[in-house]
């Protein structure tokens, strides 16, 4: 939601959500092998590298939002009406 255009929301909430489908097999005990690639971002990556690029997109995502302060964008009422409805 925090993503400028509809078309990065949408590849940031896909990624999101396979990294998180990956969270989840992983905290509940399903087999992962290291090797074994997975289709994140639209290319097939081994396990080390979605870790890799998973952290670098959390350092993005805070330090672009970080620097909002005490009163960042997603805090005030309007903008979660131009998100949701795409008002400019």
């Amino acid at each position: 939601a925090l993503q400028e255009t509809k078309e990065e929301r949408l590849q940031y909430f896909r990624a999101g959500k396979k990294l998180y489908d990956l969270r989840s097999k992983i905290a509940h005990g399903g087999e992962i092998k290291i090797d074994n690639e997975t289709n994140i971002w639209n290319e097939k990556l081994a396990l080390p590298i979605i870790a890799k690029k998973s952290c670098e997109l959390l350092r993005k995502i805070i330090k672009d939002n970080l620097h909002q302060g005490a009163s960042p964008q997603h805090l005030k009422h309007e903008f979660w009406e131009k998100r949701y409805f795409m008002i400019p």
